[in-house]
C-alpha cells in the first residue's frame, strides 16, 4: 500500500490513519499486503465497474488467490486501516478472523467477503448469459441467412468458423450451489449470524476460506466467459468475412435492390449492428467503419441497378456482346487443348471442371466435393504452366485466343461458371488492363510477373520453407536428388524458375488471398462473388494510389538502413537510409486477403519486398494495404536485426515492442483499462506479438494520424520512434498534448542527424569525393 509523498506502511497490526483520495493499490499489482478497513470507505475500479468497501471490509484477501489486485483501490474518505503482510492464504484468514474477534468485527468481515462473492457471481452470470446469447444468435441467424440465400438462388458463402463454433460451457454447478448457500446465509438476521459466528472462530475461519476460494473460482469463470466473447464476438461483426454482418451484407448486395427480401435483410443488418454495439469486446470504430462501407456499396449497387436495367444496350453495343460471346464460346475445351497436354490428363481436367460446373453447391464440404476441388487444384497449376509456356512462344503472334489470355489473367475457364454480365466485363476489362501505363510502384499481374522471371529480369520468390530458388537447389543437391552438374544447369533454367514460382508462391498465396481456405477452388466462378467484375478489379493505379496514401502518412515505411563508405575520401562506414519500394503481384482470383510474402527479394537487405493481392478485391483495400505494410515493418526489422530482433539491449522496433507486449501486465505506466484492452487484443491476435503489433499499426495509420487516440502511451511512443508521421501530419498534431512531446523529441533527433549528414557532405566535398544518388536521397530523406 502506497501513498504519494508518504512512506510505505509495513507495520503489522499497527493502526494507521490514511488520507482521502490516496491510491492504496494499482490493478494488476502483486499482492503483498492485506488491509482491514476499520473506519472509512474504499473505492475499487477496474475500468469497467466500480465497487465500494465499507468499515469491516477486507482488501487483498480474494485478490491474493489471483496473486494480483483485481481493482485499483483508493480511499473515498479519511480512513483507519490495519495492514498485514500477505504470505500464506490459510494463515492470513485465521489471523484476520482472530483480529476480527478481538475487535468485534468478525461478522462484518464475513459480510464483506460474502458481498464480494455474490458480486463476482452476478458479474460472471451476466457474462455467461451474454456468451450463451451470442452462440444462439449467431447459429440462428446463420441458418436463416443460408435459407434466404437458397430461396433467392444466390450462392451461400459457408463459414467454417461459425459452423465449428461451440456453445459456452464451463462447469459451474458447485458455484451455483455455494452461491445459494451463502445467499441464504446472508438473509438470516444479523444478530443470529453474529451470535453463531462469534461463538466459534473455527467455523468463521472455515466459512471465510470457502468464500474466498469460491470467489477466486468465480473470477476464473468470468475470465473464461470474457475470453469466449472476445474470440467469438467477431462472428457477429469483424474484419474477416466469417461473421453475420458480412454474410448478410453480401447477401443484400448479391440479390440486388429489387428483391422482396431486401427490406427484411436490411432490418436484420440493423439488428446485427445494434447487437455489435452492445458488446464491449467489439470495437465501435470497426462497427462504424464497416457499416459506412456497406452503406456506400449499397448506394453504388442501387445506382448500378438503374444502369443495368438497360445493361447490354447501355454498357455494350450489340456488336460487342456478339464478339465477346463468340470468342469465349467453348472456352473450356479451347483452354485445355491450348495446353497441349496428353489426352488422358486433358480429359481428367475437363471432366473435373464439367462436374464442378454441375455442382449445385460449389462450396459444399462433402467428401465428394472436397475430392473434386482437390483434383481441380492439382491439375489447374499443371495446365497454367503448360499454357503459359506456349503463350510465351506465341505472344508476338495473333494466334492466342482471348479465352487463353483471360485464363492466365483471371483464371477464367468457362462462361457457364459466371454471369453474362461478368463475362462481358471480363472480356472488355482485359483490353483496358493492356492499355494501363507504368506506375510509380512496380505492380504486376501474375502473367506479367512470370514473364519477368522467364525473361531473366526477376528471380523466383521464396517457397513456404523460406528458401529461394538457389537455396532450394542446394538442398536438393545435398539430399542427393540432383547432381552438382544438374544444380548448375537448373540455376540457368528459366522454365525451371517459372515452375518453382507457380508450384510454390502462386499455389500457396492464391489459396490464402482468396480467403476460402477449406473450400478453395482456383477457377473463377459466381460462388466467389456475384458483384460486378469491373468494380472489384484492382487496377495498378488503384493499388499504387493506396500504397502512396499509406506512405504519405508513414513516410519512412519503405526505408531501411544500409552502409555507405568512401575510405578513399576519408569516409568510414556510415549508416544511411535507403528507400526500396515493394513489388506487388496481383493474383488471378477474387479474394478478401493480402499477403506480405517476403520482406527482401534475395540475400541483400536492400532488395524489394513482395506483396500479394487478389486481382479482384472484395475487402476494404485501405485496411488491407495498411495491414500488409504493418507485417512488412515487423519482418524487415527482424531481418535487419537478425538474432537480436527481440533483445531489448539492441534497441529496435521489434525488440522494444516485444518487451512491451511481454511485460505489459507489470508496466506501471499502463492503466488497468489499457492492460485489459491489450489482453483482449492479444487474444484476438492468437497471442502473437506480431499480430498485436499489426493491429496497433493499423490503428496508428488509420486513426492516430488523424489525432484520434486509440493506442496506449507506451505503444504510441514506440510507434512514433520507429514509424513517425510525415511532416504535414506532425505539424497538424504539434499542439496535441498526446503527441507534442514525441514530436519535440523527434525534431531534436532529426536535427542531430541533419548536422551529422551536413558534416559528412562537407567532408566529401572537401576531399573531392562523390555525392552518390543513395547519399543525396538520404539527405533529402532527413528533410521529410
Amino acid at each position: 500500500m502506497e501513498e504519494r509523498q508518504m512512506p510505505r506502511i509495513i507495520d503489522k497490526g499497527i493502526k494507521k490513519k490514511m488520507s482521502r483520495g490516496m491510491i492504496l493499490y494499482e490493478q494488476g499489482q502483486e499482492v503483498k499486503e492485506i488491509l482491514l478497513l476499520l473506519q472509512g470507505k474504499v473505492r475499487g475500479e477496474d475500468g469497467n465497474e466500480r465497487i465500494e468497501i465499507n468499515a469491516g471490509g477486507i482488501i487483498g484477501l480474494i485478490d491474493g488467490i489471483r496473486k494480483e489486485y483485481l481493482y485499483q483501490y483508493s480511499l473515498e474518505t479519511d480512513s483507519l486501516v490495519l495492514v498485514f503482510p500477505y504470505a500464506d492464504f490459510h494463515n492470513e484468514v485465521r489471523e484476520l478472523v482472530l483480529v476480527g474477534f478481538s475487535l468485534g468485527v468478525a461478522n462484518e468481515m464475513l459480510d464483506c467477503i460474502m458481498g464480494q462473492t455474490r458480486h463476482f457471481y452476478e458479474k460472471y452470470n451476466g457474462l455467461k448469459q451474454k456468451a450463451q446469447q451470442l452462440y444462439s444468435v449467431v447459429k440462428e441467424d446463420y441458418a436463416l441467412c443460408e435459407k434466404v440465400s437458397k430461396g433467392c438462388l444466390v450462392p451461400f458463402e459457408k463459414s467454417p468458423k461459425i459452423e465449428n463454433m461451440v456453445p459456452f460451457d464451463v462447469e459451474d454447478t458447485l458455484l451455483k450451489e455455494h452461491e445459494d448457500y451463502f445467499g441464504s446465509l446472508s438473509i438470516i438476521p444479523m444478530e443470529i449470524r453474529n451470535a453463531f459466528f462469534m461463538a466459534n472462530s473455527y467455523i468463521t475461519v472455515k466459512h471465510m476460506e470457502d468464500l474466498v476460494m469460491i470467489a477466486g473460482e468465480m473470477e476464473d469463470c468470468y475470465e473464461e466467459a470474457k475470453k469466449y466473447l472476445v474470440i467469438h464476438g467477431e462472428r457477429i461483426l469483424g474484419e474477416d468475412k466469417e461473421n453475420l454482418f458480412s454474410l448478410y451484407t453480401n447477401l443484400v448486395l448479391n440479390i440486388g435492390n429489387h428483391s422482396e427480401h431486401v427490406q427484411l435483410l436490411r432490418k436484420k443488418i440493423d439488428k446485427i449492428v445494434s447487437l455489435a454495439n452492445s458488446y464491449e469486446e467489439i470495437e465501435k470504430e470497426t462497427t462504424k467503419k464497416l457499416w459506412e462501407q456497406f452503406l456506400e456499396r449499397f448506394q453504388m449497387m442501387s445506382e448500378a441497378d438503374k444502369e443495368m436495367e438497360l445493361p447490354k444496350e447501355g454498357r455494350y453495343s450489340p456488336a460487342q456482346i456478339v464478339e465477346a460471346k463468340k470468342n469465349t464460346s467453348g472456352s473450356l475445351v479451347e483452354i485445355i487443348q491450348y495446353a497441349g497436354r496428353d489426352i488422358e490428363t486433358a480429359n481428367e481436367f475437363r471432366e473435373a471442371v464439367e462436374e464442378f460446373i454441375s455442382l449445385e453447391d460449389k462450396k459444399s464440404s462433402t467428401d465428394k466435393a472436397n475430392k473434386l476441388r482437390n483434383t481441380i487444384v492439382q491439375l489447374y497449376y499443371v495446365f497454367y504452366e503448360a499454357i503459359f509456356f506456349r503463350y510465351m512462344e506465341e505472344k508476338e503472334s495473333t494466334k492466342i485466343p482471348p479465352s487463353v489470355s483471360m485464363f492466365l489473367d483471371y483464371s477464367f475457364m468457362d462462361q457457364r461458371l459466371i454471369t453474362e454480365e461478368q463475362l462481358l466485363e471480363l472480356y472488355y476489362l482485359r483490353q483496358e488492363e493492356i492499355e494501363q501505363e507504368e506506375t510509380f510502384y512496380p505492380v504486376y499481374t501474375m502473367k506479367e510477373w512470370l514473364i519477368e522471371i522467364y525473361e531473366g529480369r526477376q528471380e523466383p520468390s521464396k517457397n513456404e520453407m523460406d528458401l529461394d530458388y538457389a537455396a532450394y537447389l542446394r538442398e536438393e543437391q545435398r539430399s542427393g536428388l540432383i547432381t552438382k552438374k544438374e544444380e548448375e544447369e537448373l540455376k540457368k533454367d528459366f522454365k525451371g524458375k517459372v515452375h518453382f514460382e507457380l508450384m510454390n508462391m502462386l499455389k500457396a498465396a492464391n489459396k490464402v488471398t482468396q480467403g476460402q481456405v477449406l473450400t478453395f477452388c482456383p477457377i473463377l466462378n459466381t460462388d466467389q462473388s456475384l458483384e460486378r467484375m469491373d468494380q472489384l478489379f484492382l487496377s495498378k493505379e488503384k493499388i499504387s494510389r493506396m500504397l502512396d496514401q499509406c506512405r504519405n502518412i508513414d513516410y519512412s515505411c519503405f526505408y531501411r538502413p544500409i552502409l555507405f563508405w568512401d575510405t578513399e575520401h576519408g569516409v568510414g562506414k556510415e549508416i544511411i537510409m535507403k528507400e526500396v519500394l515493394p513489388i506487388t503481384i496481383l493474383l488471378p482470383n477474387i479474394g478478401t486477403k493480402a499477403l506480405m510474402w517476403q520482406e527482401i527479394s534475395g540475400l541483400k537487405k536492400d532488395t524489394p519486398a513482395r506483396f500479394a493481392f487478389s486481382l479482384f478485391e472484395r475487402e476494404d483495400l485501405e485496411r488491407l494495404v495498411v495491414n500488409v505494410i504493418g507485417q512488412f515493418r515487423w519482418e524487415i526489422c527482424r531481418t535487419i536485426q537478425g538474432v537480436f530482433w527481440n533483445d531489448i539491449r539492441e534497441r529496435s522496433l521489434t525488440s522494444e515492442y516485444f518487451d512491451f507486449a511481454q511485460f505489459y501486465k507489470k508496466n506501471r505506466d499502463l492503466t488497468p483499462l489499457a492492460k485489459d484492452k491489450i489482453r483482449q487484443s492479444l487474444a484476438k491476435a492468437r497471442n502473437s506479438f506480431k499480430g498485436l503489433f499489426v493491429q496497433d499499426y493499423v490503428s496508428w495509420i488509420l486513426y492516430e494520424s488523424k489525432g484520434s487516440s486509440k493506442l496506449n502511451k507506451i505503444c504510441r511512443e514506440i510507434l512514433f520512434q520507429y514509424c513517425p508521421f510525415s511532416k504535414d501530419i506532425r505539424e497538424k498534431l504539434r499542439q496535441h498534448p498526446v503527441f507534442q512531446p514525441h514530436i519535440e523529441r523527434f525534431d531534436r533527433e532529426m536535427e542531430e542527424s541533419r548536422k551529422k549528414a551536413k558534416n559528412l557532405e562537407s567532408l566529401l566535398i572537401r576531399n573531392k569525393g562523390k555525392i552518390t544518388e543513395d547519399l543525396q536521397k538520404y539527405f533529402d530523406y532527413l528533410e521529410l
